[in-house]
Parts: C-alpha cells; structure tokens; sequence
C-alpha cells in the first residue's frame, strides 16, 4: 500500500473521522491519518496511566500517620511494603507526587515526614511553642 507522499508501508491507513459539514477542508486531504500521528497515539495510550482511586489515597495517608506514630519516619520503600493492600509502584509515586504537591508530606533524607495539619506531632511542637502574640 502507498501512501500519499512517498513510500510503501506495511501499515494499514487509518480512517480519520468524519469532517463536519460546515468545515471547508477538503475530505480528500483528512482521509487518512498519517503514520506519524498513528504511532503518538499508539505511544500515548500505551504510557497514559489512570488516576488513584480516592480510598487507595486515603490508604496511604493513613499509613503514614500509622507508620509515624509507631516508629520514625518511614522511607518510600518501606511505606509501600507496609500497605494492608498490594499496588503498582508508578500508582504509589502519583500518591507521593500528589501528596506531595498539595502539602501534605516533604522527603528530608530520603524519610516521607507528614506535616498536614493533623499531625500529631506537630500539634504537640505547637503546643509547647512559646507565643509571641496574642
């Protein structure tokens, strides 16, 4: 098969969809979508991944507190091996990433350090804090 411009390719053409009637391109020009375009929307769908459902962030959230108040600040690793429920890595890293960006936890040496609001260390160093104002 030849497509349009050049070369032979083993592919098969994939048919674009359907212009609307009000566009003034030529169909002719959009019958087909080039191999180019067939390959990054094959790459994009293969890499594309889904988002965390809302309990299995809740999940996380609540293992680190859990982790925190047993022990010391766990590492990555050993927060995701800790999980009551098992998961992919690239899964937890977006937990990470997303926890991470909204303020939740900061990494210091390579420990996840929960500093939300509802830490219940922090609420104890602000208690103990002297306050300059009233």
């Amino acid at each position: 098969m030849r497509r349009p411009g050049g070369g032979a390719t083993n592919l098969p053409v994939v048919a674009a969809p359907s212009l609307p009637s009000h566009s003034h391109r030529s169909a002719k020009a959009h019958s087909y979508i080039s191999l180019y375009d067939y390959i990054a929307v094959w790459l994009l769908n293969r890499t594309m991944t889904h988002s965390p459902k809302l309990d299995t962030m809740l999940m996380v959230e609540k293992q680190i507190v859990d982790l925190i108040k047993k022990a010391d600040y766990p590492t990555r690793t050993e927060l995701w091996r800790s999980l009551p429920k098992g998961m992919e890595y690239q899964t937890f890293k977006q937990i990470l990433d997303y926890l991470e960006a909204s303020n939740k936890i900061i990494y210091k040496e390579d420990k996840i350090v929960w500093v939300a609001a509802d830490n219940p260390k922090l609420k104890q160093l602000f208690e103990r804090s002297v306050k300059l104002r009233k």
